[in-house]
């Protein structure tokens, strides 16, 4: 009988107006509307690599310092004057 009720509710709505999409309360809609909520609030999540993301805010710093380090190791200090505008790192 509930699946019936539901089904002849969708055939026994009025027509709906031009402009009255978000005005509409609606007498059926009430519960629709609290289900979807529920759903939305319960709804996964995609998935990001943001929350595992390696490269934080410390680590960043910690490797421009030893990059800056390197790089005036690398050039005696003269860092402006070496020619260049690229260092190629490789891992250990």
């Amino acid at each position: 009988p509930a699946l019936e009720r539901h089904v002849n509710n969708h055939f026994n709505q009025p027509e709906p107006k031009a402009n009255s999409k978000k005005a509409d309360n609606g007498e059926n809609g009430g519960k629709l509307g609290r289900r979807n909520g529920k759903k939305l609030r319960y709804r996964r999540q995609p998935w990001s690599a943001r929350i595992f993301d390696y490269f934080d805010s410390g680590i960043m710093e910690g490797l421009q310092h030893r990059l800056l380090e390197l790089a005036e190791s690398r050039t005696q200090g003269l860092l402006a004057e070496t020619p260049g505008n690229a260092m190629t790192l490789t891992s250990q």
